[in-house]
């Protein structure tokens, strides 16, 4: 599961912080009509319990030490989220490098010892 994690966070990280990103600015949504609105918070939604499942099957699988996966899930999407203004914070000269530095606290605290 810590695999299948890092892979998703990896790809969405760089994605955030390429000129394709960021995939939304959560300060903005209420600027959408509610349609456009609800189907983006709709899929947002299902992105979000997906990972919440990959962590609770890690769980059950022994790749995860047991976490509260509501409060990981958060805790990472929020992570995530914020990842788009990684620039403000450290040179970023190598885009995966960085997003393993960035991910590393999440997968020693997630990681069973």
């Amino acid at each position: 599961a810590i695999l299948q994690l890092d892979l998703a966070f990896r790809k969405i990280f760089t994605l955030q912080n390429s000129d394709f990103g960021p995939l939304i600015r959560y300060k903005s949504i209420t600027a959408l009509p509610s349609k456009p609105r609800r189907e983006i918070l709709t899929r947002t939604e299902q992105t979000n319990n997906r990972i919440g499942q990959i962590i609770e099957n890690g769980i059950a699988d022994g790749s995860v030490r047991p976490v509260h996966s509501l409060i990981a899930q958060h805790l990472i999407t929020g992570a995530l989220n914020a990842s788009m203004e990684i620039n403000r914070w450290r040179r970023v000269e190598d885009i995966d490098l960085v997003s393993l530095d960035y991910f590393n606290v999440f997968y020693f605290g997630l990681a069973n010892r």
